[in-house]
């Protein structure tokens, strides 16, 4: 029995709850199969050096996360970041997030530096299709 099937007409038997569960069970577990064997991940981490009055940094363009993941036609609504200060005794801003201007994923973090600053970013980039 499909789950769209069901009406407030259908008996609520113990069986009919089980066999309810048993059909949504099957399709949560559908769903994140499809979503495990189309997520794809990279995890590293890079040290850039940065100016003095800054409060972002690159981290990658659009063009070189299309390469790392095969997918020349993804668009930055296609990767999703995680990063964090690997080095907070270098620079030790608090990292806020990321964010993409103009096909360019940025680290960003509260106040600007007061001086130039190697800045270690550890991160986990997502793309998914």
């Amino acid at each position: 029995m499909n789950i769209f099937e069901w009406t407030t007409s259908t008996a609520l038997s113990p069986a009919n709850l089980n066999e309810m569960q048993n059909i949504i069970n099957d399709n949560i577990t559908n769903s994140i199969n499809e979503t495990k064997a189309e997520l794809q991940f990279e995890a590293g981490t890079t040290v850039k050096t940065v100016g003095s009055g800054s409060d972002s940094v690159q981290l990658f363009t659009l063009t070189e996360l299309r390469a790392l993941f095969n997918a020349p036609t993804a668009t930055s609504t296609n990767f999703f970041a995680i990063i964090n200060n690997g080095d907070g005794l270098s620079n030790g801003k608090h990292f806020e997030s990321c964010t993409w201007v103009n096909n360019v994923l940025y680290v960003t973090w509260s106040g600007s530096l007061s001086a130039s600053a190697s800045t270690r970013i550890n991160y986990l980039i997502f793309y998914i299709p």
